[in-house]
């Protein structure tokens, strides 16, 4: 017998804030550090932070590196480090990466607030991805204008990048993706790191509240940063949401509790609703989800949700 889905979000492991409260004294701190030559001279990336003695130690030794995705955890101290890799091969998702491993971590504690702070490193090397994307932008609208059926240009540019500069990360992000966009993958992919979905397993441990993460960013505009929280936290919550239901089994999820599920976020968030049962698709021609449906003694169905903004003046829809 099918089971009706269970109609409340799972929560999401981490609130992400912009400044933590004073009462808040017993809280990790979580740095992102550069390997490679940088972590010679490591004092600098840390800015006013006190090191445990032992993490001189483990640079000595070899012991870490601040090689992609290498984390030393210092639970005494309150401190998380990891490691993204050479400063010059840096890419914003080597960042993302980590920030999941980092999720997946901290999740794992109890009663604590954490604090992550952007070091000065990490905004130079999101300043110096900015111009390499910024030509290599340049170079793909001169390479889609072009009528030329030479090879491509930024093939050449990237060829070319590799040898001299031994910088061979792809640059992807055509759009501008500045430390708002980084706040904000910040809060998707450690939320990701932290839930792995499976809630319907017997040892399932559902977090009662979840851990508070204040971002400290130096010589940022904070309405900017609060811009990037709100938009992080919503995005987060939407692939949140995407996540549970991917996971949910056919026994859990069927189209009668998927339009039960999909009726309550209508009235949670004013959408417009509309529910297409088989009689309606039989009507519309759609035989393809008709025949799929067959398969089930639970009748098919189609909804579309519909968002009408209050602002809607010369927006046009998706």
């Amino acid at each position: 017998m099918a089971k009706q889905a269970p109609l409340k979000r799972l929560s999401q492991g981490f609130l992400f804030q912009l400044n933590h409260s004073k009462k808040e004294k017993h809280h990790f701190k979580v740095i992102a550090l550069f390997g490679g030559k940088a972590i010679e001279d490591f004092s600098f990336q840390f800015q006013k932070i006190q090191l445990p003695t032992s993490f001189k130690k483990h640079i000595e030794i070899g012991a870490f590196s601040a090689k992609e995705g290498e984390m030393l955890f210092f639970p005494e101290e309150k401190l998380l480090i990891g490691g993204m890799g050479e400063f010059n091969n840096w890419h914003p998702e080597k960042a993302c990466s980590l920030f999941r491993k980092f999720g997946n971590k901290l999740a794992k504690l109890k009663n604590v607030s954490v604090e992550f702070i952007f070091t000065a490193e990490l905004k130079r090397a999101l300043l110096e991805h900015q111009k390499r994307k910024s030509t290599f932008s340049s170079q793909l609208k001169l390479d889609l204008n072009s009528k030329s059926q030479k090879r491509s240009k930024i093939t050449k540019l990237v060829k070319k990048g590799s040898k001299k500069e031994n910088n061979d990360i792809p640059i992807d992000y055509i759009a501008n993706f500045d430390i708002s966009d980084l706040i904000s993958q910040l809060i998707i992919c450690m939320n990701i790191g932290a839930e792995k979905m499976a809630f319907l397993k017997k040892d399932y441990i559902k977090q009662k509240k979840p851990i508070s993460v204040f971002i400290i960013v130096a010589n940022e505009k904070q309405d900017n940063i609060k811009r990037a929280l709100k938009n992080g936290n919503v995005l987060s919550d939407i692939l949140h949401g995407t996540r549970y239901l991917a996971e949910l089994p056919g026994n859990y999820l069927n189209p009668n509790s998927y339009e039960v599920y999909a009726r309550s976020l209508a009235k949670e968030f004013s959408l417009g609703i509309n529910v297409f049962d088989d009689s309606a698709l039989k009507k519309m021609g759609c035989g393809g989800i008709l025949a799929v449906g067959q398969g089930s003694n639970i009748s098919p169905r189609m909804i579309v949700l519909e968002y009408k903004p209050k602002k809607n003046k010369g927006v046009r829809p998706l």
